[in-house]
């Protein structure tokens, strides 16, 4: 069997038809579907169910509620697949995506990468860009430092295309490879699992392929778990700040980027927790609130570790590097400003 595809499920029967369907409407000979159930409350567990009698190369895992970490990982362990890859259940393939894996797949390659490009909800696939070039390019071991710089930097690996590795969509890793290094999704950490994934695996391929090639939608929803409010985020970042600092421990000479990294932070507490329109804090409450994590916490030294290496002018664009800048001087109505002209949140 050459390949294993995990999709973690939790209450999305909304879209998981879409989702299975996209797959199992292509040649899978020589593939499993691996569906797991991570507690579902709302029908999903029965159309995985009717999708694994109807095809045998589907199998169901009910489990109680771990997280989409628990669930991938549950993934990985019953994967018979020489590769795995993941979908989430809200996101859709392309119709080579089985496919395009199994033409390049190579006997000395452990990381496969293609382009995963965002759809809005309501928007196609032949509304987005097209099957790319087709390029390929390798890179070996040595190249761990480009990999692990692109990563904290936003950046495509490959030039021309949006090949990223801040999510785990449209990649496909070697399960030897996963086994070898013991390389899991880190359990209890909600936000950022996916970067602390492929951190490892950056800094143990023997050997990865970029390919040119759209096999994969990353649909963005309006109900989406990354879309919904977040109270207190900080306290969401908490456990992958935790293991972020961990792994810097050991290579500090990633610190410029990832404090680069982090300051987009700033961005998704703007978007989904200071400004989100069902956050009914006081304007005093949320004024000491934006003080105490962007002025008294790691925010003002990440942006000026960012700044003197040069890397924040590399990574984004001036309207966000003002935004930041804001944040860190405590230019506080700014923001509201920004939130109010961006987003369409009501000012207090």
């Amino acid at each position: 069997m050459f390949l294993t595809v995990v999709i973690p499920i939790y209450n999305s029967a909304q879209y998981l038809k879409q989702c299975i369907d996209s797959i199992v409407e292509q040649p899978c000979e020589g593939v499993e579907l691996i569906l797991v159930d991570d507690g579902s409350t709302d029908g999903s567990p029965e159309i995985c169910d009717a999708y694994a009698k109807r095809y045998d190369f589907i199998k169901v895992v009910h489990q109680t509620n771990l997280g989409r970490s628990g669930a991938r990982n549950r993934g990985i362990e019953m994967a018979a697949g020489e590769w795995i890859a993941f979908v989430d259940s809200d996101d859709y393939v392309a119709g080579d995506y089985i496919g395009q894996i199994g033409r390049q797949i190579e006997p000395n390659v452990d990381f496969l990468l293609f382009e995963a490009p965002g759809i809005d909800a309501g928007e196609t696939a032949e509304m987005k860009k097209g099957a790319g070039g087709g390029r390929v390019q390798y890179y070996d071991g040595s190249k761990h430092d480009l990999f692990v710089k692109s990563l904290f930097l936003c950046r495509s690996v490959m030039d021309g295309c949006e090949i990223g590795l801040r999510a785990i969509q449209g990649i496909a890793y070697r399960c030897s490879m996963l086994r070898k290094n013991h390389i899991l999704f880190q359990e209890g950490v909600e936000v950022g699992e996916d970067l602390l994934f492929n951190l490892q695996v950056s800094m143990c391929f023997c050997r990865a392929k970029c390919v040119d090639r759209v096999i994969y939608y990353y649909v963005s929803r309006a109900d989406s778990i990354m879309n919904r409010y977040k109270p207190h985020y900080d306290r969401l970042l908490r456990p992958f700040l935790e293991e972020i600092d961990l792994w810097l421990a050991k290579y500090p000479e990633y610190e410029p980027y990832h404090s680069c990294y982090r300051l987009h932070d700033i961005i998704m507490y703007m978007k989904y927790d200071f400004f989100h329109r069902k956050n009914q804090e006081s304007g005093r409450l949320l004024h000491r609130r934006m003080k105490k994590i962007l002025l008294e916490g790691r925010y003002r030294e990440d942006y000026r570790l960012a700044k003197q290496y040069g890397v924040m002018k590399k990574s984004y664009p001036p309207a966000k590097r003002f935004v930041f800048w804001a944040a860190v001087h405590g230019h506080f109505r700014c923001l509201r400003w920004i939130a109010y002209l961006k987003y369409g949140r009501k000012r207090r």
